[in-house]
């Protein structure tokens, strides 16, 4: 397991209730997300340079808190291994917590487009 959190500032004009709309969240977890997966050795561009593809395969939000625009947030991110995925799930907060996500992803073989096999990255990620 890895864990590690990200602070940003919302930048977005609000929508017409005064707050961020639903579907610009994962714009900022998803910053969380690349950040936690390059720190944990995972980052896009080498793997893929290898033929490796990170390829998220599912993501599910919950949204609890209002969040405005110029608040600054804190994005808490753990990397786990399920099976044959690897999860990031994140939570935003400042004095509330805001939100919470959960992103499933896969290694794809780039040639076959086949999953790959996440066994040889237990060692080097020391994911349980």
């Amino acid at each position: 397991m890895i864990k590690d959190s990200i602070k940003l500032q919302i930048n977005h004009e609000p929508d017409c209730y005064g707050h961020l709309n639903n579907s610009l969240y994962s714009l900022y977890f998803e910053k969380a997300r690349k950040f936690i997966l390059k720190k944990a050795g995972l980052d896009e561009e080498k793997l893929k340079q290898k033929g490796i593809g990170v390829f998220v395969v599912a993501s599910n939000y919950k949204y609890i808190n209002q969040t405005r625009k110029y608040e600054e947030v804190k994005i808490d991110s753990e990397l786990i291994k399920e099976g044959a995925k690897f999860i990031v799930k994140q939570k935003m907060y400042n004095k509330e917590e805001k939100a919470t996500g959960k992103i499933e992803h896969c290694l794809v073989n780039l040639k076959t487009g086949k999953p790959k096999n996440l066994n040889h990255l237990e060692k080097i990620l020391n994911l349980k």
